[in-house]
């Protein structure tokens, strides 16, 4: 899932990532933190998607009459570095890739179910 390195989300992070621990724990200045009922949780941005790297390969799969189950948890965020793509500390939201493949691979109609 490529990502603008520019996005504003990186100079706010405020997703709670990983286990919660306790203030005294917190040794890492270098890690964002915040506080949660359950403790302290690291925070990371949330960067909208500009693209996803396999659309082409995904919408192939989808013309030869495959299901196929993609952008799982969001995707894995990148950003493009000339040729190539570098990982970013970020998590995607998982709507906003499954809308963002949607719109790449030209599906005809796009739902989300949910329980809310």
């Amino acid at each position: 899932m490529v990502v603008d390195e520019k996005d504003l989300a990186f100079h706010n992070p405020s997703k709670p990532i990983g286990p919660a621990f306790a203030e005294e724990n917190r040794s890492q200045p270098s890690l964002s933190t915040v506080k949660t009922p359950k403790g302290y949780r690291r925070v990371v941005a949330s960067p909208r998607p500009v693209t996803i790297v396999e659309k082409r390969e995904i919408r192939k799969l989808i013309d030869l009459g495959f299901i196929v189950i993609a952008c799982g948890g969001g995707g894995i965020p990148v950003v493009r570095e000339r040729r190539a793509f570098h990982g970013v500390d970020a998590v995607i939201d998982k709507d906003l890739a499954s809308a963002k493949l949607a719109e790449e691979v030209g599906v005809d109609i796009f739902l989300i179910a949910t329980d809310v």
